[in-house]
């Protein structure tokens, strides 16, 4: 069954932080997505600590640094849904994220972006539309 939202960890060399950021997202309140991990290029261990979520982390790994944008760009061939969000592997989600977000955009079906509010990360944030980046999409 195709998961709803595509859940896209970039990461480079950053080993240390990704027990955190995993572990935000097995917390979240919202339950129907799936992980894709990019390794873009890592120089430390990331590829072998992977190993072990084989079949619950979708990881996809370049031979070397392309940059965070390449690095997104193949999260997102690897995804099988229609929602995609970006989590950097050295951040954190508060537990309603994906829950308020995916609301949003049940509650607004034309969006096709939103981002936080700035401000306190200790509760979540209603999501609002991205009118900058609207503004730059042609149909």
């Amino acid at each position: 069954m195709q998961p709803l939202v595509s859940v896209i960890i970039v990461n480079w060399n950053g080993l240390s932080h990704l027990p955190d950021c995993l572990d935000s997202l097995l917390k979240q309140t919202f339950r129907d997505f799936e992980i894709i991990v990019v390794d873009d290029g890592s120089l430390d261990e990331t590829a072998e600590s992977l190993t072990q979520f084989q079949g619950n982390i979708k990881t996809v790994r370049h031979s070397k640094n392309l940059g965070v944008s390449a690095a997104r760009n193949s999260g997102i061939k690897a995804s099988r849904s229609p929602l995609i969000a970006f989590l950097d592997s050295d951040d954190h989600w508060m537990p309603e994220k994906l829950e308020v977000q995916v609301r949003f955009f049940k509650e607004n079906p034309d969006a096709v972006a939103c981002h936080e509010k700035g401000g306190a990360r200790d509760q979540a944030q209603e999501p609002e539309p991205s009118s900058d980046l609207l503004a730059q999409i042609r149909f």
